[in-house]
C-alpha cells in the first residue's frame, strides 16, 4: 500500500504522467475544453458584464480599483485581465469581441487546468482510478461548468488553490514550499472566500515544519503567502477598502454582531443538509490516521461550509455559493476513497472492502450527475443558449441609440452594462450593481450622467436627457436570474439535490457500517 510520505517524494515531471494509463485524463480535459469553448463569445453570467466594464475602465481609462471603481472583490483578477487587454491593445487587437473572448478564455483555461490538478491530487493520495473519478466529478459539477464559461474570478481562484494543494503534497525542496504559499496567496487575492481555508493552510504549514524540523520550510511558505498580500493588498489598505471587501458586501443589516452570531448559529442548525454532506465526507478523512490526509481533507470539506456562511450573510449569492459546495464534493472524492482504503487495515476489512468502494464510486458518480444535470440543463445551458452572443449585441439598436444620444465622455448606466461597453462608453465609478440611487447620493457621481434603465414595458428610458424608445426583445432570462431564479426556484432545486445527497450519503454510511459489523462478527 502506498503511503503519503512515499508519494510526496515523487518528483513532478511531464514524463511521469504522460503514459498510456493517463490517457483518460487527457481525453477528459480535451472534452471539457471542447465543451467550454463552444460557448465562447456568449454572456453566460450576469456579473460578467460588470467585470468587463471594470476591465475596460482600468485598461483604457486609467481607473484604479477601490479609488475610481466601487468593487467588493479582490484585486488580482482585475489587474491580470486589464493587463492582458493592454498588451492586446499594444499589438492593435482592440476588437471588443476579441477582448471579451480573451477574458472568457482565462476562465476556461483555469477550469481545464483545475480538472488536471484534481487528477494529480487523487493520484498522489491513492491511484490513477481515484484521480480520474475525482477529476470527472469535478468536471461535471455545476459550478465547474458555469464558472468556466463566465467572466468571473472563481475558476482562477480554484485553480490556484488546487495548485497549492498539489505542491503541498509533493513538497520536498525550498522552491515548492515557496510556490505553494505563493499560489495560495494569489488565490486569496483573487477571491476573498479562499480565506476560509487559511486555518487549514496554517495547520499544513506547521505540520510540514514539524515533520522536516526545518524552520526554513515554514519561513518560505509564509514568505510566498505574504508576497501577493503585500503587492496586491496595498490598495485595499491605502484606499480603506479592506473592510468592504471582507465584510460589507456580505454582512447585511445594522444589528450588533452578537445578535448576528446567534442568528448565524440558528441558520447553521437549520442547514442540516450542508452540514451532513460535509461531515459525512470529512469523517473518514479524520479516521485515516494520516495527518496530511486529515488536513487536506478538511481543506476540501471546508468548501461545503462556505454556502452556509455566505448564504446567511447575503442571500443574493445563495445559488452561486451552493454551487460552490459542489467543488468541494469533487475534490474530496479521492480523499474519501483513499481514506476508506487506509481505514481498511485499521478495521480489518477484508471481504466487503472492494464492494464498498464499488458502491461508493457508483453512488458518488450518480450524485454528481444528479446535482449537475438539473443545474446545467435548467440554468446554465438554457440561459446560455437563449442569451445573444456579443456579435449580435454589437448590432443591437440599443447600442446604436447610446452612440447617437451620448458623447464619448458621458457616463452611461444600463441594466446590462454590456450595452455601455459595446457602445464605447463608460459606467460611473461606483457601478457595483443596479442600485441606481447610490449614484445620486455619492460624492463620486459625475457631473454629466446619462441613466439608462429597463422598463417593465420592455422600453428603454433615457433620463437626462429624457428620451423614450422601444428596444428589441431578447429571450435573456439572465436579466432576472439573481432575483427570481436564484432565490426562488434555485434554492428549491438545490435543496432537493442536497436532500438526495444526504439520503444517499446515509445509505453509503449504512453500507460502511454493515461491512464493519459483518467482518467483526466473522
Amino acid at each position: 500500500m502506498y503511503k503519503l510520505e512515499h508519494i510526496t517524494k515523487h518528483r513532478l515531471s511531464f514524463k511521469s504522467y504522460f503514459a498510456l494509463q493517463d490517457l483518460p485524463i487527457f481525453i477528459l480535459c480535451a472534452v471539457a475544453l471542447w465543451l467550454y469553448t463552444s460557448f465562447l463569445g456568449v454572456i453566460s453570467e450576469y456579473d460578467s458584464t460588470f467585470y468587463v466594464m471594470f476591465f475596460d475602465l482600468m485598461a483604457f481609462h486609467h481607473a484604479i480599483p477601490y479609488k475610481d471603481l466601487f468593487t467588493t472583490q479582490m484585486p488580482f483578477y482585475f489587474y491580470l485581465v486589464s493587463s492582458i487587454w493592454l498588451l492586446c491593445a499594444f499589438f492593435g487587437l482592440t476588437d471588443k469581441f476579441f477582448l471579451f473572448v480573451i477574458a472568457q478564455f482565462i476562465s476556461i483555461t483555469s477550469n481545464v487546468i483545475s480538472i488536471f490538478l484534481v487528477y494529480l491530487i487523487g493520484r498522489r493520495i491513492r491511484n490513477r482510478l481515484v484521480g480520474v473519478v475525482s477529476a470527472a466529478i469535478f468536471a461535471l459539477s455545476p459550478l465547474s461548468f458555469h464558472a468556466a464559461i463566465s467572466v468571473v474570478p472563481l475558476s482562477l481562484a480554484i485553480m490556484f488553490t488546487l495548485a497549492s494543494i498539489t505542491l503541498f503534497l509533493t513538497s520536498g525542496n525550498s522552491t515548492r514550499y515557496f510556490l505553494a504559499g505563493l499560489l495560495f496567496g494569489i488565490a486569496c487575492m483573487t477571491r476573498a472566500s479562499m480565506l476560509l481555508m487559511l486555518p487549514i493552510f496554517v495547520l499544513i504549514s506547521i505540520w510540514l515544519w514539524y515533520k522536516s524540523r526545518k524552520l526554513e520550510s515554514l519561513e518560505l511558505i509564509m514568505l510566498g503567502f505574504a508576497l501577493p498580500l503585500l503587492v496586491f493588498g496595498t490598495d485595499l489598505i491605502y484606499y480603506n477598502a479592506l473592510k468592504r471587501v471582507l465584510f460589507d458586501h456580505l454582512v447585511k443589516g445594522s444589528q450588533p454582531y452578537n445578535e448576528k452570531l446567534i442568528e448565524l448559529l440558528r441558520y447553521i442548525l437549520g442547514r442540516e443538509t450542508y452540514i451532513g454532506v460535509g461531515l459525512f465526507l470529512g469523517f473518514p478523512i479524520i479516521l485515516s490516521g494520516n495527518w496530511e490526509n486529515r488536513f487536506i481533507g478538511l481543506a476540501g470539506a471546508s468548501m461545503f461550509f462556505e454556502p452556509v456562511l455566505v448564504g446567511f450573510f447575503d442571500e443574493f449569492y445563495v445559488t452561486e455559493m451552493v454551487c460552490f459546495a459542489a467543488m468541494g464534493f469533487g475534490t474530496l472524492i479521492g480523499f474519501l476513497v483513499g481514506s476508506v482504503s487506509v481505514s481498511r487495515s485499521h478495521f480489518n476489512l477484508r471481504i466487503n472492502s472492494q464492494l464498498l468502494k464499488c458502491w461508493l464510486l457508483i453512488g458518488l458518480v450518480f450524485l454528481s450527475f444528479a446535482m449537475s444535470l438539473g443545474y446545467i440543463v435548467n440554468y446554465s445551458i438554457n440561459e446560455v443558449t437563449n442569451s445573444p452572443p456579443i456579435k449580435e449585441l454589437e448590432k443591437s439598436p440599443v447600442v446604436g441609440i447610446i452612440k447617437a444620444y451620448t458623447k464619448p465622455e458621458d457616463y452611461v448606466i444600463s441594466d446590462l452594462p454590456i450595452f455601455t461597453y459595446l457602445a464605447g462608453r463608460r459606467c460611473p465609478p461606483e457601478i457595483a450593481d443596479t442600485d441606481y440611487t447610490r449614484f445620486f447620493t455619492n460624492s463620486l457621481t459625475p457631473t454629466r450622467l446619462i441613466l439608462i434603465c429597463e422598463n417593465t414595458l420592455n422600453g428603454i428610458i433615457f433620463i437626462l436627457p429624457k428620451i423614450t424608445c422601444k428596444s428589441e426583445t431578447y429571450t435573456w432570462n439572465l436579466r432576472t436570474v439573481p432575483q427570481k431564479y436564484g432565490l426562488e426556484k434555485g434554492i428549491r432545486d438545490f435543496q432537493k439535490n442536497y436532500a438526495l445527497i444526504l439520503s444517499l450519503s446515509c445509505f453509503i454510511g449504512i453500507l460502511f457500517l454493515v461491512g464493519l459489523t459483518s467482518n467483526n462478527c466473522s
